[in-house]
């Protein structure tokens, strides 16, 4: 089954996710490769704009599924995109997040 996070893990984590990004635009502008930072600021624009867009799907346990799933040990990493659909507003979170933790579980990659 999923982790139930707390806000100040919830916090810990995003801040932790938050520096490592700071830090490899950081070290790639120290070593003077500004087209690398650059190419890294545009992927975090990327991913922020996807956990937004998976935020306002109106199925939050399924975005917390996804967003906090890579913070653990796990044998593969979570990549997603969303896409514009009108389906999303007729889906059941706690289905939908069941099934996915469920889906998961059945390769033995949640604790």
């Amino acid at each position: 089954m999923e982790k139930d996070w707390n806000m100040i893990e919830v916090l810990r984590h995003a801040r932790h996710d938050w520096l490592n990004k700071i830090q490899l635009i950081k070290g790639n502008l120290s070593l003077n490769k500004i087209d690398r930072a650059k190419e890294i600021i545009d992927e975090i624009v990327v991913e922020a704009q996807q956990e937004a867009r998976l935020s306002n799907l109106n199925l939050p346990g399924f975005a917390s599924l996804l967003l906090t799933y890579n913070w653990e040990n796990h044998y593969f990493q979570v990549e997603y995109e969303v896409l514009d659909d009108p389906i999303a507003g007729r889906l059941d979170d706690s289905v939908l997040s069941e099934w996915t933790g469920s889906f998961f579980g059945h390769f033995g990659l949640i604790s």
